[in-house]
């Protein structure tokens, strides 16, 4: 019986050790950038599972309300999610969908696919993690093209970058039992 139990305690810290399922935490950012346009998101919700010494089982499955845009400016964000950038009606979500996450000189990048205005593209996001008592922080920084996800803009879109640097601040914590 005494075998059986420190076989079955074995066992469950290594299943513990081997991912953690991260909780976002509220105070996150998700920041834009470029010529002519610049601000956040909010509504950023999803799976993160994560550890540097799994990274091939790491994986992110996260998304962003498109609605949810900050630039400042009331009528900007009203043209933002309207029909000649975002279609915010028809395509809500900003998704990102990791299909590998591999160690680099600086950090990580995790690759996969990025999908904005109903178009998905190959996409990889440089960062780095931080353990903390409680959980970490993922920082992360990458560029979108807006043309490549068919964002043509109106009438003004020449007064804004097609290029935007997109920054990511992202606390976690393990989940409790409050979270299931």
């Amino acid at each position: 019986m005494r075998i059986a139990f420190t076989l079955l305690a074995f066992f469950l810290v290594l299943g513990a050790q081997a991912q953690t399922e991260w909780k976002i935490e509220d105070d996150y950012q998700v920041r834009f950038s470029g010529q002519g346009a610049d601000g956040n998101f909010t509504g950023l919700e999803g799976t993160i599972v994560f550890s540097p010494a799994k990274l091939s089982q790491s994986k992110f499955d996260v998304k962003v309300d498109a609605r949810t845009i900050d630039t400042g400016t009331k009528r900007k964000d009203e043209h933002a999610i309207g029909r000649s950038w975002l279609e915010a009606a028809y395509h809500p979500d900003i998704t990102f969908k990791s299909d590998s996450v591999v160690q680099t000189a600086e950090g990580f990048e995790a690759f996969g696919k990025l999908n904005l205005h109903g178009i998905e593209g190959d996409a990889s996001i440089p960062f780095t993690f931080k353990e903390t008592p409680t959980g970490g922080v993922f920082d992360g920084n990458f560029k979108v093209n807006r043309k490549s996800y068919g964002i043509m803009g109106n009438f003004a879109s020449g007064m804004v970058d097609e290029l935007f640097r997109v920054d990511l601040h992202v606390p976690v914590r393990r989940p409790t039992a409050d979270d299931r």
